[in-house]
């Protein structure tokens, strides 16, 4: 990559830039929600949301999360939203985010790691997360309350 990726704590003035990056989720959020979200994240212990900066532009996100893990020792981290601008896609911010993700992880003592992708996301999501080591391992089920 040629351009110089920055990895940083998201800031409340990042939401639009998130709020757009949403919908390459599928999950358009607005830019309000997006700047909530920010400030939960950013003042409770466990949780992480990072922006990928290029040349001064937020092109990626990603949140995580801790919790005690009721199946072993030590704790359970998720990656709970992960995108790349489509313009700057492949050119490996996404392995950049992943592995700050995981390096925080570490620190906080995570022995296992799980995240979810939108069934719809086959082309890109898919092919990702194998690729840095991520493995099927089951379906998820959802349901609105």
């Amino acid at each position: 990559m040629s351009e110089p990726v920055i990895i940083r704590n998201a800031e409340e003035g990042d939401s639009d830039a998130v709020s757009a990056l949403f919908t390459v989720l599928g999950h358009p959020c607005p830019s309000e929600q997006v700047r909530k979200r920010i400030a939960v994240f950013s003042s409770t212990p466990g949780h992480l949301f990072q922006v990928a900066e290029v040349d001064g532009v937020v092109v990626g996100f990603a949140t995580a999360s801790t919790a005690e893990s009721p199946r072993q020792d030590g704790k359970k981290g998720d990656i709970s939203a992960l995108a790349i601008a489509e313009s700057h896609q492949r050119r490996g911010i996404g392995r950049r985010l992943v592995r700050t993700i995981e390096d925080w992880f570490r620190s906080e003592g995570v022995v296992r790691v799980s995240l979810t992708s939108a069934s719809h996301r086959t082309e890109t999501a898919h092919r990702f997360y194998p690729a840095v080591g991520y493995r099927q391992t089951g379906i998820r089920f959802d349901k609105d309350l």
